[in-house]
């Protein structure tokens, strides 16, 4: 196009061009395609677009000092944050940016990024003016997560735009934390390639969507002349991922609440020689050796027995409820709980009250005289674990071992699909998965229900760093759209 400097060939005009021509014109006199490495806005150059985004952003704020001062941009800031986490004020300052540039109007009347744009775009270079003109319709958006394609790119739905379909989102820490089907909050920028949040994004778990959605659809029924939805979602951008941060708090505490979550200890002095103990943790299969010399525990230093629901023990089968159950020809067995033989005192341990009792039945029945009952311990996990979330406070164990946290995840979800087929599911009117899999009416509903199991699943494996997979369940009722 000139005659001066590097020449290389341009994809959209099929000629000779130069660096300079190249970084003038690119995106603006003329079109480039998402193949050409040297745009910017293309799916090839992303670390280029982040710099770019990242001179971009300040530039934003500094032109947004001009009409707001600090203690003015700190208050819709404070608006604009979903929840009280420190993760969330780099999105309660990117949607504050967007809504005081884009939506909110000066005493004048006028826009400020109108008055930006009026002076051509001043300050910014030729990619960033390029990239504000993208930025203008931005909007708050509630995606769902439709496939995650690699390590940044995620093909994402707007379900406050329906229509608009499938689309891709670059986000590189979302694609490593997100599931499939799972919904987030966030401010979206659609760009000629790609689309990208501003800011991180804001969980929405299952069933808090429809409250989300119904005071949308409430205040957007209340807009009055003048107003539009995007207007109004912009406003109340923080307002409504507080909803979510709250009604998110109430469901879990509701559900530790409900939870039949007990640490149920028992104490036994040894009467009998240690060695005639523990013949009878190694001679039966309902005790499964770990490991010597744990100190790190009640009884110790102790020799540690994993408790299954095998041999004599199998009889509990018959007081858990059908989903915990195990079959005879089952080769993994159900853990009942586990053993602690220290020098001179034994304890057992369990997760809940029901089988405490039948393990307490059974240490008489292995080791009658034995042993010596000397005290018990019971605490209710599930009502600690509400409390902590009441408060605002989360404890993590990391100390089990990722091959245990895996082989009890591929036990429990393998023994619930497996019923799981022929369940009758309220959440379809009483038909089971199988049946619903057949009807034409009740297939949309059983797709619904199938999302919320993988993006369950798949948040489980992210945080315990498992790999549980329930493709095998999809494929089983011919659900192949969601594989």
């Amino acid at each position: 196009m000139c005659a001066s400097g590097a020449r290389d060939m341009c994809p959209a005009l099929n000629v000779a061009i130069c660096s300079q021509c190249c970084g003038s014109k690119r995106n603006r006199a003329i079109q480039c395609p998402g193949t050409c490495k040297y745009n910017p806005l293309s799916r090839l150059n992303y670390d280029a677009w982040l710099k770019i985004d990242s001179a971009l952003s300040t530039k934003m704020l500094q032109y947004l000092s001009r009409y707001y001062d600090e203690a003015s941009f700190r208050e819709v800031v404070t608006e604009m944050l979903p929840s009280d986490s420190q993760q969330a004020l780099g999105i309660a300052y990117a949607a504050a940016a967007y809504y005081l540039l884009f939506m909110k109007p000066l005493a004048s009347g006028r826009l400020v990024y109108e008055i930006w744009q009026e002076s051509e775009w001043q300050g910014l270079t030729g990619d960033e003016s390029v990239m504000m003109q993208y930025r203008i319709p931005s909007a708050p958006a509630l995606i769902e997560v439709q496939k995650i394609l690699d390590h940044q790119l995620i093909e994402c739905r707007d379900l406050l735009r329906p229509e608009r379909g499938v689309f891709v989102m670059i986000d590189r820490c979302m694609a490593k934390q997100v599931a499939r089907f799972e919904r987030v909050w966030c401010w979206l920028v659609d760009y000629p390639f790609f689309s990208r949040p501003a800011g991180d994004p804001v969980s929405v778990p299952d069933k808090i969507e429809l409250i989300l959605m119904d005071k949308i659809m409430a205040d957007a029924s209340k807009i009055r002349s003048g107003g539009t939805f995007k207007g109004m979602c912009g406003k109340n951008f923080g307002k409504y991922g507080r909803l979510v941060a709250k009604e998110t708090e109430r469901a879990r505490v509701r559900v530790l609440n409900a939870m039949e979550l007990h640490e149920c200890k028992a104490f036994y002095r040894l009467k009998s020689p240690r060695e005639d103990v523990r013949k009878v943790l190694d001679s039966k299969e309902d005790f499964v050796f770990v490991q010597d010399g744990n100190t790190d525990q009640p009884v110790s230093p102790a020799a540690q027995y994993s408790w299954l629901r095998a041999g004599m023990s199998q009889e509990v089968e018959a007081k858990l409820s059908m989903h915990f159950r195990h079959q005879d020809s089952d080769k993994n067995k159900g853990l009942l709980g586990e053993v602690l033989l220290g020098q001179d005192e034994m304890m057992i341990r369990t997760m809940s009250k029901r089988l405490f009792s039948f393990a307490k039945k059974m240490v008489a029945r292995y080791w009658g005289d034995s042993l010596e009952f000397t005290r018990e311990c019971i605490v209710d996990v599930a009502k600690q674990m509400a409390h902590r979330q009441a408060d605002g406070r989360e404890d993590r164990n990391d100390t089990m071992p990722l091959e245990v946290r895996q082989k009890m995840a591929d036990e429990f979800y393998r023994e619930h699909y497996e019923r799981f087929f022929d369940d009758e599911l309220p959440a379809l009117d009483g038909m089971t998965p199988r049946k619903a899999a057949q009807n034409a009416r009740m297939r949309p509903r059983l797709i619904g229900v199938m999302k919320q199991h993988i993006t369950g699943i798949e948040r489980f494996n992210k945080t315990e760093g498992t790999s549980v997979n329930i493709d095998w369940v999809l494929k089983e009722l011919g659900l192949t759209e969601l594989l």
